[in-house]
């Protein structure tokens, strides 16, 4: 979702610069087609084409991960992320429904009373033509309103007009161009985007375009007496302003916007193609770069850490209860990533709206998707797979009473009844199930009970 308002917000400032700069010599059509990729790329929120960057993990990253992560101060500044605990309520998605909801709500009523009134009050043109005419006392303007059975609606002025045939020209290109559905989906992407002026701005201003691709489509086989009767017929029927909420397109304007378009249509254009050509290569350029995300991957990371693990296990003496200890296996956990992630949740109870529930590990956030996750001991994977709370995860089984799972994974490199030794990858972070952002979950279990896994790390 990031990305796609930073790219959007990208995108939508080119298309207003080139659209104020380059209109004489693209074309209204051309410039009215730059919106393409920019209602894709509010439409979907993801990448389409990955990049994938290799970096190795460096040894210092590495050996501080296990001296950072259990920072009691660093935990308590942190914000906790989704996990197997009920989650809080989340005042900013509730804020940012109630918008999506209320505008939505403004949409939906708007056209729904207009169309209300448009059949309440419409009679059939007489008349073979592409698409049905009616005329309306609810129209303002000429326009094409509907989405399944589209039609062509006349206000009462205009009715007898002898212009009728350039009027309904006009409208026949909205229908040519499929203006009435990219009208539904302009109310459904400010709908969703509320928030930002851009994504409103973007949609004022690719209506304005919308109606200058008309024209030009209407003019453009028309003699220069012709334009110039088509212009007073824009003059005449097309004055009225449309409201921001609704999906009719139509003729109507602003009367500083149909000055503009009055001007468009008597100039007659001159096209330049090499302006076109570079246009159309940026704009191409610009919408790959937006659907590309970079992916770390982190190579050696494995041989790195082994080599950290020889230096830092070297036999040292202990105390006696220390070494039994040791020998019950509680001391040789290793932290599971090759990063300096930090702790967001540690272990305990947390408050819930249904009273305290006991969050059952720790969440190690500020990861990067992708990142290696390694086993803390080795064992055999008695569980792996894709739940809807802990996404995609592994649980090992380390036969001494302990077994460890990790969960969120992004994928997942091993199966049900694999042997893995401590180091080994199991998987990658990311954010499946019940996730806010690219974390790991991780739980340590000691014959059946949850216990914290800050005890058993220095």
């Amino acid at each position: 979702m990031k990305a796609a308002l930073i790219w959007s917000s990208v995108m939508i400032a080119a298309v207003l610069l080139i659209r104020s700069t380059l209109r004489a010599k693209l074309g209204s059509r051309l410039v009215y087609a730059l919106w393409i990729p920019v209602v894709l790329r509010l439409m979907l929120p993801f990448a389409l084409f990955t990049v994938t960057e290799v970096k190795e993990t460096a040894a210092p990253e590495i050996t501080a991960a296990a001296e950072s992560v259990f920072n009691p101060a660093e935990e308590a500044n942190e914000r906790p992320s989704s996990d197997g605990a009920a989650p809080s309520a989340n005042p900013i998605l509730a804020v940012y429904l109630t918008g999506a909801g209320l505008t939505a709500g403004v949409f939906l009523l708007t056209n729904l009373s207009f169309a209300r009134r448009l059949k309440r009050t419409r009679r059939r043109l007489d008349g073979e033509r592409r698409l049905p005419v009616y005329v309306s006392g609810a129209a303002d303007t000429p326009c094409l309103f509907g989405f399944f059975r589209p039609a062509v609606y006349l206000s009462e002025n205009c009715a007898d007009s002898n212009e009728v045939n350039l009027i309904f020209a006009h409208e026949l290109a909205h229908f040519r161009h499929g203006d009435h559905i990219w009208s539904l989906v302009r109310c459904a992407l400010v709908s969703l985007y509320w928030f930002d002026p851009l994504v409103w701005i973007a949609a004022v201003a690719s209506r304005t375009d919308a109606e200058l691709a008309c024209d030009e489509s209407v003019t453009e086989r028309l003699s220069p007496k012709g334009r110039i009767s088509y212009a007073r017929t824009l003059l005449e029927f097309a004055s009225g302003k449309k409201g921001y909420f609704s999906s009719a397109a139509g003729m109507g304007s602003g009367g500083g916007k149909l000055k503009e378009r009055v001007k468009l249509i008597v100039k007659e254009r001159k096209t330049a193609k090499i302006t076109i050509l570079l246009a159309v290569i940026a704009a191409l350029t610009l919408t790959a770069c937006a659907f590309t995300e970079t992916k770390t991957v982190y190579a050696e990371a494995e041989p790195q850490i082994k080599e950290i693990a020889d230096k830092t296990e070297e036999p040292q003496p202990l105390p006696a209860e220390e070494q039994e200890t040791k020998q019950e296996g509680i001391l040789d956990f290793v932290w599971p990533l090759g990063t300096t992630g930090r702790i967001t949740q540690g272990f305990g109870n947390v408050k819930t709206a249904d009273g305290e529930t006991l969050h059952g590990g720790v969440d190690v956030g500020n990861l990067t998707k992708g990142e290696p996750v390694f086993a803390s001991r080795s064992g055999t994977v008695t569980a792996c797979g894709y739940d809807s709370t802990k996404g995609n995860f592994v649980t090992i089984d380390h036969g001494d009473g302990f077994e460890t799972s990790y969960w969120h994974l992004d994928s997942v490199s091993v199966s049900e009844g694999q042997c893995v030794k401590r180091y080994e990858t199991i998987g990658a972070a990311g954010d499946t199930g019940a996730a806010t952002g690219a974390n790991l979950h991780f739980e340590i279990i000691r014959n059946g009970n949850k216990v914290d896994p800050a005890d058993y790390f220095d």
